[in-house]
C-alpha cells in the first residue's frame, strides 16, 4: 500500500437546522466577529438575519461585510480585511458558497499580515499563525471550501485566479446545514454539484492520491450520480440535499490531500480572464475532452467510475468501461443542464488561446495521470470551444 499521510484539522458539524449552533461554535475564538457574505437577497436575507440572531445570542458583537462576488477579487478581500481590522474582529464567519467562505479565509489573512492577501499565494510567502480564526457555513454543495485550506481569489488587473494554500486556512469549524441549500436554484445546484463530482473525480485519480482519498471520493461519486440529478429536479427533496450537501464535504476532504488535476488549472485561468463563467459552468466545458485525453493513463480507475454511472458495464473490459466513464460523464452532463462549450459560456477565440498560453500557471496539471504540454492544452482548448451544443 502507498505511504501517505493525511491531516484534517476541520471539526465538521453536519445536519439539518444546525444554523442556529453558528454563534455559540464561533464565540470559542473571540467575542467580535466578522460575517463575510455576499450582498442581501430574497433568498439568503433571511439566512444572513438567522446566523446574526444566533452570534448575537452567543454575546458576539457582528459586524457585516455584504461585498462578497462571483470570482472574488483581491479589491473585495482589501475592503474586507479593512473591516475587519477596524471592528477588531477575532474571528471570522464565512456564510454562502465558495466565493463568500475564499473571501473570509483571505480576509482573515489579509486582516493581520503586511500588504494583500496576494502576497501570500500558494508560491509566495506563507501565512503566519496570526491568521484569524475561521467558521464556514456553506450554502452550497459543490466547492468542499469548508473542508479544504485553500482561497481562490482574482486579481483583475492581470487576468489572474490563483490561490492562497496554507494550513492555517483550515477552518475551525466548517458548519454543514444541508437546510440551507433547498432555496438554491436548478442552474445552481447543477453547476456546485458538478464541481463536487469534479473535486472527487480529480482526487481519484490525481498522481497525489492515496487510499483514504480514494475510499473517499468514491462514496461521494456514488452520491452524486444518484443525487444530484434528482436535486435539480427538485430543490426541495430533502435526501437529495443532504446527500449532496455531504458528497461536497466528501470532496473538500479529499482535495485537501490529494489535490485537483488538468481541468481545474485551465478551468481557474478560465474564471480570470472571464469572470462571467462560473468555475463549474467552466469545468463542465472542458470534461467531454479531458476525459479523453486522460482515461487511458488511468484506465482502471476511470473504469471503476464507469461502473458506477452504468453497472451494464461491470462486464465490459477495463478498456470499454473506461470509454464507457467518458461517454457516462457526457450523458450526466446533458442529464444535469451542463453541456457546455467555452463558445457558449461567452468565451472569445483569442481569449481560449491567451487561456491556454496560461495553462501551467498552477500546477494542477501535474497532478494529472497524463501531463499535457502547452501545445496539448491549447488543443483542448479549441475542442472545447467548438464543441456543438
Amino acid at each position: 500500500m502507498k505511504s501517505f499521510t493525511y491531516i484534517q484539522p476541520t471539526e465538521i458539524v453536519f445536519g439539518s437546522g444546525r444554523l442556529k449552533e453558528v454563534g455559540a461554535l464561533s464565540a470559542r475564538y473571540g467575542t467580535r466577529c466578522l460575517l463575510v457574505t455576499e450582498p442581501r437577497s430574497d433568498a439568503l436575507g433571511p439566512l444572513f438575519d438567522r446566523a446574526k440572531e444566533s452570534l448575537a445570542g452567543a454575546k458576539l458583537a457582528v459586524t457585516h461585510f455584504d461585498g462578497v462576488v462571483p470570482n472574488p477579487t483581491t479589491d473585495v478581500v482589501s475592503a474586507g480585511a479593512r473591516m475587519a481590522r477596524e471592528s477588531g474582529a477575532e474571528v471570522i464567519v464565512g456564510l454562502g458558497g465558495g466565493s463568500s467562505m475564499d473571501t473570509a479565509k483571505a480576509i482573515a489573512v489579509e486582516a493581520t499580515h503586511e500588504g494583500s492577501c496576494w502576497d501570500y499565494l500558494f508560491y509566495k510567502k506563507p501565512p503566519t499563525d496570526r491568521t484569524l480564526p475561521i467558521v464556514c457555513v456553506t450554502t452550497t454543495s459543490g466547492t468542499g471550501s469548508q473542508t479544504t485550506p485553500c482561497a481562490v481569489i482574482t486579481k483583475t488587473e492581470v487576468k489572474d485566479k490563483s490561490a492562497l494554500w496554507h494550513p492555517h486556512l483550515f477552518a475551525k469549524v466548517a458548519l454543514v446545514d444541508p437546510e440551507l441549500v433547498r432555496t438554491l436554484p436548478a442552474r445552481l445546484t447543477a453547476m456546485t454539484g458538478f464541481d463536487a463530482f469534479s473535486h472527487n473525480f480529480e482526487a481519484f485519480i490525481s498522481n497525489g492520491t492515496n487510499p483514504h482519498v480514494e475510499s473517499l471520493a468514491v462514496s461521494a461519486i456514488r452520491l452524486i450520480v444518484e443525487h444530484l440529478p434528482r436535486a435539480v429536479d427538485d430543490g426541495t427533496n430533502a435526501e437529495a440535499r443532504e446527500a449532496m450537501a455531504w458528497a461536497d464535504t466528501l470532496g473538500g476532504l479529499a482535495i485537501a490531500s490529494a489535490g485537483v488535476t488538468l481541468p481545474h488549472g485551465l478551468g481557474m485561468q478560465i474564471g480570470g480572464h472571464c469572470p462571467q463563467v462560473a468555475h463549474g459552468q467552466a469545468l463542465a466545458a472542458l470534461y467531454p475532452e479531458f476525459t479523453r485525453y486522460t482515461f487511458e493513463s488511468a484506465m482502471g480507475k476511470f473504469a471503476a467510475i464507469g461502473r458506477i454511472f452504468n453497472p451494464r458495464l461491470e462486464t465490459a473490459s477495463e478498456r470499454a468501461a473506461a470509454e464507457g466513464c467518458c461517454e457516462e460523464i457526457d450523458k450526466f452532463l446533458k442529464r444535469i443542464g451542463m453541456w457546455l462549450s467555452l463558445k457558449s459560456l461567452g468565451v472569445s477565440k483569442s481569449e481560449a488561446e491567451s487561456i491556454a498560453k496560461a495553462g501551467q500557471v498552477l500546477p494542477d496539471y501535474k497532478n494529472n495521470p497524463r501531463i499535457a504540454t502547452l501545445e496539448q492544452m491549447g488543443e483542448l482548448m479549441v475542442a472545447s470551444f467548438s464543441r456543438r451544443v
